[in-house]
Formats: structure tokens, sequence, C-alpha cells
């Protein structure tokens, strides 16, 4: 418990580096490393929030070696990730695949909580964009999903929201 305490007080961390890095202009430092071992940290980082809800976790993990900057993929797609934990009922499932896809590499993320709503498929992704006033008080700032897609844009990819009979997905594709 107190790992997981000390690796989520770092990811806060980061997201606030990442919050000043992103409104002052500045570029962030990356390191290459292969999209399996990303995956791995990303499922790693996920799994105890995941098990604290009694969710299974069902990654499948990506074959092949894409090089892609680490700290945008383990940090952002994070937040996607808690968000579909935070949104599936107890006994629900949480999905996540990693896939080499022509021209690049994408992440989907899958949830059986309730989807989108119709605002939520066209404004997501917009900064400080919660829904409604009542976030807030969920502890959602309206900034994950906002990182997540500059991120892919960074990386001259996109970030896709539907919905699917069983819930909400998220797709990350990367260049």
């Amino acid at each position: 418990m107190v790992e997981t305490i000390v690796a989520s007080n770092d990811r806060a961390k980061q997201y606030v580096a990442s919050l000043l890095e992103t409104s002052t202009g500045a570029d962030e430092a990356f390191e290459n490393t292969s999209l399996p071992a990303m995956f791995d940290e990303l499922c790693l980082s996920t799994m105890a929030i995941a098990e604290a809800k009694c969710l299974p976790a069902n990654p499948k993990r990506p074959g092949g070696c894409c090089e892609h900057s680490e700290r945008p993929f383990t940090s952002r797609p994070r937040n996607v990730v808690q968000n579909a934990i935070e949104h599936t009922p107890a006994g629900g499932n949480v999905y996540l695949e990693g896939s080499i896809v022509e021209g690049g590499w994408q992440v989907t993320v899958c949830d059986e909580g309730p989807g989108f709503s119709k605002a939520a498929l066209h404004h997501a992704t917009e900064r400080l964009w919660r829904g409604d006033a009542a976030r807030g008080a969920d502890g959602h700032n309206g900034l994950g999903l906002w990182f997540a897609a500059q991120v892919a844009k960074t990386h001259a990819g996109q970030l896709e929201l539907r919905n699917c009979d069983s819930g909400g997905v998220v797709t990350i594709k990367f260049c």
C-alpha cells in the first residue's frame, strides 16, 4: 500500500510538472523505450487501483517493438485507465490493449461503465471540460483526456472516444 501511495504521489508531481510545462509552451524531455515495456509499466501502475475497486484487469500485451517517448505514454494514458476504472461498477471489467498498427501503435481502453454522454463525445478532450459542475467534487479537473490528446498530437497521432455496448472506449494512436 505504501508503494502505491508513493507511486501515486510521484504521478501527481509529474501531472503538475506537465501542466506547468504545457502552460509555458516548454517541450518535455522524453526517453525512447519499447511499447511492450511501456505497456507493462502502465498495467502495473494501474493494477492497485483496479484491485482496490475489486475489478479484474484484462490487459492484452502488444507484440513487436516500436520506440516512442516513455513519459507521455506512461503518464497520460494512465489517466485514461484510471478514469475507466473509476467509471466501471464493482464486478465490471476494464480492458487494456496495446497493438502495433499500420504507421505506428495504439492503446485501447474499454470499460463496462455508463459510457460517454453525447456532450462528452464532443468535448471531453477540451481543456478543463468536466461535463457538469458536480464533477469538480469527484476529483476530476477536466485535464486528463486533454493531456492524453495533446500527447497523441505531439506524436502525430490522435485520441478517439466512442461508446460500445458495454461502456466507453478510448483509443490513443501514436504515429
